[in-house]
């Protein structure tokens, strides 16, 4: 299937955090992210990120973790 390529302006928006594998076996791990501190753990859903405020969205494209960073909450 072909994909049509990611406009720049997503990139600026969407933070690689993690690979799957670092959240391998139930590991929870913080990253930084544009000076946020994030937790990382995986779900039963998948993963999910959270700061000590509010919680971000996450998607996994190609065993890549991401993170979006916004003004606005969830």
């Amino acid at each position: 299937m072909s994909m049509p390529p990611i406009p720049d302006d997503w990139r600026t928006d969407w933070h690689l955090a993690a690979h799957v594998d670092d959240l391998a076996g139930g590991i929870a791990i913080d990253v930084t992210l544009g000076g946020i501190v994030i937790h990382l753990t995986h779900t039963d859903e998948g993963p999910a990120a959270r700061s000590d405020e509010r919680a971000y969205p996450v998607m996994v494209v190609d065993d890549e973790v991401f993170v979006l960073l916004s003004d606005e909450p969830e």
